[in-house]
């Protein structure tokens, strides 16, 4: 092609980027409506971090780039947005089939500048961490700077099961109550885009008000809840795992509270419609780990179903045989019953 005909063909497309990424998005929104919406909303997104504009604000020159650049933008979802591989992927697949649609209509791209290799699908398979771990991490953080801080963002974190991004970005605003005024309610935006809401209780909620009495907070006025970077909460974990002897082999990061919720959901028998609400998942591909990991055939519903055993079973041990059975249990089951147990003594103490 000669320079000067190539250069009526770039003249043609000036101006015009929104509408061949609009025609593009037309033919994807044709073969399905979900996958349009996803596309749209990833493109959207490239193109905000790499030139912070709008999808009909580009221009032909904004879509000139370099691989490296890409590279930069994956460890910019994984490392800022603590994103899983397979949601990274997800979100730069869209970019490399827009540039080879432009490419194919004489833009002068290639698809090329913008793939990078597939991360390794790791189904959000961060260690795993127990009800009992995560609430020591909170209580030993207390002791360093901005503690109170730290150990509010950790209780809220496996309690609610957000991102840390999502953590980072709440406000003070954001908490209400709910219609009978006796729940705290915490709203905050996942990936997607989407508003996900879930309840604290009252201890917590008073444990992040606490944050508001620190001396260095009072420079604060922007009504966000917490102020610390991605590399504060990287030294956090590393020092409590090192405090704690979590050896490096159980890839325990700050990503692994979030499903300590879902852990406790699975061992208490929840069912994997309370696991993909609690992660506010829209399907059950990223719940692979929880639905297939150490399949328990014993308590499988068809063993379950045909086993009868007498209630009067327990009133033939003995108390100490009691006591054998209740420490033998897992940490959740024991936890369970400690808190059934502590309802109890209230309740006869208020008698």
């Amino acid at each position: 092609m000669s320079a000067a005909l190539n250069n009526n063909v770039v003249g043609l497309h000036t101006n015009r980027v929104s509408e061949s990424i609009s025609a593009y998005l037309m033919k994807v929104k044709r073969r399905n409506e979900n996958t349009y919406y996803n596309y749209e909303v990833a493109i959207r997104r490239f193109f905000m971090w790499y030139k912070n504009k709008t999808l009909e604000e580009l221009k032909v020159e904004d879509l000139d780039i370099l691989n490296e650049q890409m590279i930069r933008y994956q460890a910019h979802l994984l490392d800022d947005y603590d994103y899983g591989h397979n949601y990274v992927n997800a979100l730069v697949a869209p970019i490399v089939k827009l540039y080879e649609h432009l490419s194919r209509n004489r833009y002068n791209v290639k698809a090329e500048d913008v793939r990078l290799d597939k991360l390794p699908d790791d189904g959000e398979s961060y260690g795993e961490l127990t009800v009992r771990e995560a609430e020591t991490m909170a209580k030993l953080v207390v002791k360093q700077k901005k503690g109170q801080e730290k150990s509010a963002i950790i209780r809220l974190a496996y309690t609610t099961s957000f991102r840390k991004s999502s953590l980072l970005h709440i406000k003070w605003s954001d908490i209400t109550k709910d219609r009978s005024g006796t729940i705290y309610l915490v709203k905050a935006v996942g990936k997607g885009g989407k508003a996900h809401t879930r309840p604290i209780s009252e201890d917590l909620y008073h444990e992040l008000l606490k944050i508001k009495t620190q001396p260095y907070y009072q420079r604060y006025n922007d009504d966000y809840i917490f102020h610390l970077s991605k590399d504060t909460i990287r030294n956090m974990m590393n020092t409590l795992k090192e405090e704690m002897h979590i050896t490096e082999e159980r890839n325990v990061v700050f990503h692994s509270l979030r499903n300590v919720a879902a852990g406790y959901i699975k061992e208490t028998g929840g069912d994997i419609e309370e696991i993909r609400d609690q992660l506010n998942h829209s399907d059950y591909n990223s719940l692979k780990h929880y639905m297939h990991k150490d399949t328990d055939y014993l308590n499988m519903a068809g063993i379950r179903m045909n086993e009868e055993i007498e209630d009067e079973i327990l009133e033939g041990l003995s108390r100490e045989e009691l006591l054998s059975l209740i420490i033998n249990q897992n940490e959740t089951v024991r936890l369970i019953l400690k808190r059934e147990a502590k309802k109890m003594i209230n309740e006869k103490g208020s008698k």
